[in-house]
């Protein structure tokens, strides 16, 4: 039986912002994640605490999931292996909540939970006792609270690359000049007006071995100031800046059903309210940074628009792209199709500033045939097994 919860903020759930997502084996360590937080004045929504009597289950889930802000993921093995975490999972990150994996045990998530969770950074919580990583638990929360809220201000920074140096103005924001784009600019010149005007005002000869034949006698040391050397300044390291975008820029619809044989043409298309370029990729088992749509022997470098799928976006913010999948030669398996306004990889990705869709690529579809001699016999490649995940909630 699920432990009973006591909490100065019980009567908190309709607004609750973290979403407690456990498998019933892990129930003990998730009333203690829920006690913890709860303490600390933040609400939770758990089951089956929050769900109303007689209410449908899985429905409740939805709503607790949709009225949440955030999930925290108890991920053991018991987690690992239950079909309805991989529902609740995926039903947060279409919704574009925040996750936060709790990893009490150390073990690796399956191929499907990959898709979700394989990107961001654990938070470990063994292999002492899990009282010992509450503490990170919330001040991680925190981060992420305080991320969201700067993620609402009107302003936007983007990223100095190739792709975006024109970007389209979104109604309600504006861009932002660093002032370091003022200031380091501002004492370059003022340093080489130092370096080179000084010497001229005051008549000091150049430094070198030819010092002597561009002074002639008689000039007053003024002669072939043409000669001295312009100083160079040895280039400085910048640090990438990465795009803040107040609001989601772009959006991304795959035609049909989401399952394909491979053969099959695929219609993507979208808006991208932020740049002049849509950059697509490919991510799944071997591939979790992305691969070009068109090249899959291309893996996706950061700022290199070339190692990826670009669709051009028009005037009215609209993109299209026609992938021909018999060309891609991918093997039959899961894969998320990713759509960026910038020329990140997916570890990079910016919140609100892409898109995705998991799609499976089966093996192409082969007509049953009948051998004349053996009636009855049908080839096995048209075998329905090779199927999806399955609908999640």
């Amino acid at each position: 039986m699920f432990p009973i919860i006591q909490s100065s903020v019980m009567n908190q759930r309709p607004d609750g912002k973290i979403f407690i997502s456990y498998a019933s084996e892990d129930s003990e360590v998730a009333s203690q994640v829920c006690s913890f937080l709860e303490d600390h004045q933040i609400s939770c929504w758990i089951a089956p605490r929050d769900i109303l009597p007689g209410k449908d289950y899985a429905e409740a889930i939805i709503e607790g999931i949709d009225e949440c802000r955030f999930m925290v993921l108890i991920f053991s093995s018991w987690a690992n292996e239950s079909p309805h975490i991989l529902r609740e999972v995926e039903r947060a990150v279409n919704k574009k909540k925040c996750l936060i994996p709790f990893r009490i045990e150390n073990v690796e998530p399956t191929k499907s939970l990959q898709y979700y969770i394989g990107v961001p950074h654990w938070l470990n919580a063994f292999p002492l006792a899990t009282e010992n990583y509450l503490d990170r638990l919330l001040s991680v929360i925190h981060e992420y609270q305080k991320a969201e809220e700067q993620n609402r201000e009107p302003e936007r920074i983007f990223t100095p690359t190739p792709g975006n140096m024109e970007k389209k103005t979104v109604p309600g924001t504006k861009r932002k000049i660093p002032a370091a784009a003022i200031f380091i600019p501002l004492v370059v010149i003022i340093l080489a007006v130092v370096l080179i005007g000084y010497p001229l005002l005051a008549g000091i000869p150049p430094a070198g071995p030819d010092a002597a034949a561009a002074l002639p006698e008689g000039n007053g040391g003024l002669q072939n100031t043409t000669s001295i050397p312009s100083p160079t300044t040895a280039p400085t390291s910048k640090t990438p800046v990465f795009p803040v975008y107040a609001d989601q820029v772009i959006d991304m619809e795959v035609s049909g059903d989401y399952v394909y044989n491979r053969g099959n043409i695929i219609s993507i298309t979208g808006h991208n309210y932020a740049t002049n370029k849509t950059y697509l990729y490919l991510t799944g088992t071997g591939s979790s940074e992305g691969i070009r749509l068109d090249n899959p022997n291309i893996s996706v470098e950061q700022g290199n628009e070339e190692s990826f799928t670009v669709a051009l976006v028009k005037e009215d913010n609209t993109w299209v792209y026609t992938w021909d999948t018999s060309t891609s030669g991918l093997p039959t398996d899961m894969y998320m199709i990713v759509a960026s306004a910038d020329p990140l990889p997916y570890s990079l990705r910016v919140f609100k500033g892409y898109d995705e869709q998991k799609i499976l690529l089966k093996a192409p579809y082969i007509p049953p045939t009948l051998d004349p001699k053996h009636s009855g016999y049908s080839d096995s490649s048209s075998d329905s097994s090779d199927s999806g995940s399955g609908a999640g909630f």
